[in-house]
């Protein structure tokens, strides 16, 4: 990992589910009723809610897949939307249990050299909002991303990151992850799960650019939760950033008292944390447009960067088609014309940039880089980026290229 720098923005779903099969009555009571038929009644109420928010099928049909896929929420997804050239699952490397809670919070993490993400799922949006739960959050993805900056091995299983993970000590209390989670749940009295963790390193001459969407957090944090979140990598001279960034500075003292219940969450990171902008009525045109670029990606959701990096067989057939029209005879401007309206009309929505730019001007993402680089004096290159959303449907999220992630439903 190289040097960079780092600008953070800042703004104002689980009991872990069975997917095992359903049929199965243990503990018959007196009258005849399993004491395991409520939860198995509440447990398939959230297949059928989550598979209507994501299929848009109807509560009818999504029990029909389940039951035909004897619990597993992919495979019914899959049943119910077999017809849909995209219907696959995204989560190739996943070795753990979907995680069916609806609730929760993304918490951000970020260090020059490297940003973590994670996504914390609960059953409620009371213990969503919760300050312990968030501090839980908040502290998971600071001990991610010590856990990553320390780990020598490429691949870890999630048994090893879990272990690993919940192993680490906080610089001020000293408990576990462990301990801090088991005490988080217990005074919220409701089972809490982290369903994704992702990665995202800085390049020797880029910077980090990160967005929380509704965070309640103070500007000067370690570390950032709220609904959603973006964390972009660019490459730019890095002069002319060197003079905006501030670093969270804080001297950490022992404390006898755990810190989700006493502070803003625990720290196991000796990583300087990154601040966002000290005074937002001062950020300059450059400044806001990256602020307001991060936020797009969360508005927007975009899939990959370019045409290239999302379907390189795509742009193939595009340039060959573009030929094609040319030697039939047709005019440069527009045989280009069509090309580009056709592409437009297939990734409008998929690729960042050939999405229109969410405030406004009539223009793509692209299009507003260009210029905004051309102000500048030099070219602003967005490398790769990661954004997380409790409303992602975690079936078919598919991390983007260029960072390491975990689905892991990691259990408090």
């Amino acid at each position: 990992m190289g040097n960079g720098i780092s600008l953070f923005i800042h703004d104002s779903r689980l009991v872990s589910g069975n997917l095992s099969h359903l049929g199965r009555i243990n503990n018959v009571n007196s009258s005849g009723r399993s004491e395991d038929s409520g939860s198995e009644v509440t447990d398939m109420a959230k297949k059928i809610k989550l598979l209507r928010s994501n299929t848009g099928k109807g509560a009818q049909d999504c029990f029909k897949a389940i039951n035909e896929a004897k619990g597993d929420v992919r495979l019914a997804s899959q049943i119910l939307l077999n017809s849909l050239d995209d219907n696959k699952s995204s989560n190739e490397g996943s070795e753990s249990e979907l995680v069916l809670m609806l609730q929760g919070t993304i918490a951000v993490s970020c260090s020059p050299k490297l940003c973590s993400i994670v996504d914390v799922r609960c059953d409620s949006d009371f213990v969503a909002n919760n300050k312990l739960f968030t501090n839980l959050a908040k502290s998971f993805a600071n001990a991610a991303m010590e856990w990553k900056q320390e780990s020598q091995s490429a691949v870890k299983t999630l048994e090893q990151l879990k272990s690993e993970i919940l192993s680490k000590k906080c610089l001020r209390c000293n408990k576990t992850l462990a301990e801090t989670g088991a005490m988080v749940r217990s005074s919220l009295r409701e089972a809490i799960s982290v369903a994704r963790i992702g990665f995202i390193e800085s390049d020797p001459d880029g910077f980090f650019v990160f967005y929380v969407h509704s965070s309640l957090d103070p500007k000067n944090s370690r570390t950032y939760s709220g609904s959603a979140a973006s964390i972009l990598s660019l490459g730019l001279d890095k002069s002319h950033f060197d003079s905006f960034y501030n670093y969270f500075e804080e001297k950490i003292e022992p404390s006898e008292e755990n810190c989700c219940m006493t502070a803003s969450g625990c720290v196991y990171s000796g990583l300087r944390n990154i601040m966002n902008l000290s005074n937002e009525s001062e950020m300059d045109s450059v400044k806001k447009f990256l602020r307001d670029l991060a936020i797009h990606v969360v508005a927007e959701k975009p899939k990959d960067i370019d045409i290239e990096r999302y379907d390189k067989d795509g742009l193939e057939e595009s340039k060959k088609e573009l030929e094609t029209l040319l030697s039939s005879g047709k005019p440069k401007e527009i045989a280009e014309k069509i090309v580009k309206g056709k592409l437009k009309k297939k990734y409008g929505e998929s690729v960042l940039m050939e999405q229109a730019w969410t405030f406004g001007d009539n223009k793509t993402v692209s299009q507003v880089l260009e210029e905004m680089s051309d102000k500048l004096g030099t070219k602003i290159k967005l490398k790769k980026f990661i954004a997380y959303s409790i409303t992602d449907d975690l079936i078919s999220y598919k991390h983007p290229k260029d960072c390491s992630f975990y689905n892991t439903n990691i259990k408090f």
